[in-house]
């Protein structure tokens, strides 16, 4: 079997993926799902020396989900050492997966004419943190309050929390560390990605209202 040559199920050194690329871009909602544009990318990168993985190839296959798509993809992926990004890639929801993929395994990233850079990989990292700390969250407090005031509170609390952490950094140095503040921004973005995923959920209510000059006694402000 070549080197180069994918055999599924088996481990792969960094050898056996040099020198080969895997193209990815929009194909959902794309006139002729995109494959044109798929196979010039891999007839250049060919010519340039590369073997190219293309999906586009497989074509379209009869009862196929996007699921079904995925799992052959990503294994293509994974057989590269080298992911080249065609335009418009950040809209689709395959390819975003695919290129955080291939930064999570240091792939080498490539950008066809037009095509937005991905982000850097601080960002990946920070995401995956927040991610971390939004699981852990989940098991400690596995409920959310239903009414949003409620809820945005709770994300406020964390806010407050960040800010006091960094005013404390800023005017008593010696009572805090900089991985404090870190803790408290990984806390509240947790808290934000909570207060997002239950937007379906939320029963929102017209709020009660009273005079409050009336409430005090009806005197002068």
């Amino acid at each position: 079997m070549a080197a180069n040559q994918i055999q599924t199920g088996r481990v792969q050194l960094a050898q056996a993926r040099r020198n080969r690329v895997y193209v990815a871009g929009p194909m959902s909602g794309m006139p002729g799902h995109n494959f044109p544009a798929f196979n010039a990318a891999a007839d250049a990168l060919r010519a340039q020396g590369w073997h190219v993985e293309n999906p586009a190839e497989h074509g379209e296959v009869a009862g196929a989900t996007w699921a079904d798509y995925m799992h052959c993809d990503v294994a293509m992926l994974a057989s590269c050492s080298a992911i080249h990004l065609l335009p418009g890639w950040s809209k689709s929801r395959g390819a975003t997966l695919e290129a955080y993929i291939a930064a999570a395994l240091g792939m080498q990233f490539q950008y066809a004419e037009g095509a937005e850079p991905a982000l850097p990989t601080a960002v990946h990292e920070a995401v995956a943190g927040v991610l971390l700390e939004l699981r852990r969250a989940l098991a400690k407090f596995p409920t959310w309050p239903t009414d949003p005031l409620h809820a945005i509170a709770v994300v406020n609390e964390e806010v407050g929390e960040l800010n006091k952490e960094l005013l404390q950094l800023t005017y008593e140095p010696h009572k805090v560390k900089p991985e404090g503040v870190h803790t408290e921004a990984v806390q509240s973005a947790a808290m934000t990605l909570r207060f997002l995923a239950s937007m379906g959920r939320y029963e929102f209510r017209e709020c009660v209202q009273h005079s409050q000059a009336v409430a005090i006694g009806g005197g002068a402000l």
